[in-house]
């Protein structure tokens, strides 16, 4: 870790452009991260991939939410060569305070970490315990609408969404500032913090499954065997979701609010399960971006390989595998969009057709069960915790809206389910 008392105004990180946290021109940590990714130190024959820490931050960039800048650097220590390192920011108070003002001491981070997972823990000298202790009363009371009051869920929700797509430990780091309760400052903002072997799949291919040492593991084994996986950091995300396949568990505002990510960052349940066009975790995005990153690679990593490797073979290892995990790829994103659907927290319903005329428009529900509600004030329809809103009207079918007549937003409700789809 590169650590001083002052900053290093300096661009390390290359802008990119539209993110919604542009990266800072000054910095007081940085980390120089290899794991177990790099070619000299293959374990659990991670060595492969070295890209994952880089893939995995830009998807959070691409998601909108608050994600580690990345770079690849060749690392000199007092002249001897030490491999590729990747250079990322350091999540944490200080990238807050670059980020969002205030002094370092202003925020507090929690570390949701193996056994800590659940539990979270602010050790010491990382700020305020009262912090965690609060957001957890609320959490396992419930009360989303006190919780949201602490906490960023469409941040939470995002990094959920991110941590079941990839193969990683139980590791995932927040930070809030301290004085959240009062209104003030950041809400918590959450980051994977160790993402070695993301993409990886523990060497498996298929429908293959695997644990990883340090809890947590592969994507299929996160949803299918690992119940404080899908809990997610501190249990948070369980608490609202209900982590049940039945319909109606959990909160419905927060399912709906799930639902409306799911589709924007992967895509649909239907069609071919490849995501949208453009979506961060479709297909053709997540195989891009791993091979323009192995491509950026390619040449470093035969070096490496050359001189310090594991074994005589590891290049070529290495690129025999990038084909393995390219293929994996559709299988992620199916799985994935499979298991969200199973517990609940994915868009199945159809769009509301709006039919349109010289003079207005009428709507069409081509979905059973359902009743549709609309408002004309610009407001959501879908009021706390997914009670239908006192503004929203019930649309009776055949109900003409003359064209100076506008109807902002539109809510599906099932009403032998109790969910709710937005559009």
């Amino acid at each position: 870790m590169i650590s001083t008392q002052k900053k290093a105004k300096y661009n390390f990180f290359d802008p990119t452009p539209g993110e919604a946290f542009p990266v800072v021109g000054k910095f007081s940590k940085l980390e120089l991260k290899e794991g177990q990714d790099g070619p000299q130190s293959d374990i659990y024959n991670l060595g492969y991939n070295r890209y994952d820490e880089a893939v995995t931050d830009t998807l959070a960039q691409q998601m909108n939410k608050i994600a580690l800048h990345t770079k690849y650097v060749q690392y000199f220590y007092n002249g001897q060569y030490m491999g590729v390192k990747t250079m990322r920011e350091d999540f944490g108070q200080n990238m807050f305070e670059e980020y969002f003002g205030d002094s370092d001491d202003d925020y507090t981070k929690i570390r949701f970490q193996d056994d800590y997972f659940a539990p979270g823990i602010v050790e010491a000298g990382d700020g305020d315990t009262a912090i965690l202790t609060k957001v957890k009363a609320l959490a396992t009371a419930k009360n989303l609408q006190e919780f949201k009051r602490y906490v960023d869920i469409e941040d939470l929700i995002k990094t959920q969404i991110l941590f079941m797509f990839v193969d990683t430990e139980r590791e995932i780091d927040a930070v809030v500032s301290n004085d959240i309760a009062n209104g003030n400052g950041i809400k918590m903002k959450f980051n994977i913090n160790d993402t070695d072997g993301a993409f990886f799949n523990n060497g498996g291919t298929g429908t293959s499954a695997s644990a990883l040492a340090g809890g947590g593991g592969t994507y299929r084994y996160k949803w299918n065997s690992d119940a404080i996986s899908r809990n997610g950091a501190g249990g948070f995300f369980g608490n609202f979701s209900g982590n049940s396949t039945v319909p109606t568990a959990g909160n419905l505002e927060f399912k709906t609010l799930v639902k409306d990510q799911v589709l924007q960052q992967i895509g649909p349940t239907s069609g071919d399960f490849a995501g949208a066009d453009g979506a961060p975790l479709s297909v053709a995005n997540v195989r891009q971006l791993i091979l323009d990153n192995q491509k950026e690679l390619d040449a470093a990593y035969k070096v490496d390989a050359a001189f310090m490797g594991a074994r005589s073979t590891m290049y070529k290892d290495w690129l025999t595998l990038q084909t393995k995990v390219q293929n994996q790829v559709p299988d992620r994103v199916k799985f994935s969009l499979d298991m969200w659907t199973k517990y609940g927290m994915a868009h199945t319903l159809q769009n509301i057709n709006v039919l349109k005329t010289d003079t207005g428009v009428t709507l069409e529900n081509p979905n059973a069960n359902t009743d549709v509600y609309y408002t004309t004030d610009g407001s959501d329809p879908m009021g706390a915790d997914g009670v239908i809103s006192s503004k929203a009207v019930k649309y009776t079918p055949g109900t003409f809206f003359k064209q100076n007549n506008t109807t902002n937003n539109a809510c599906l409700h099932n009403k032998q389910l109790g969910s709710n789809q937005r559009q």
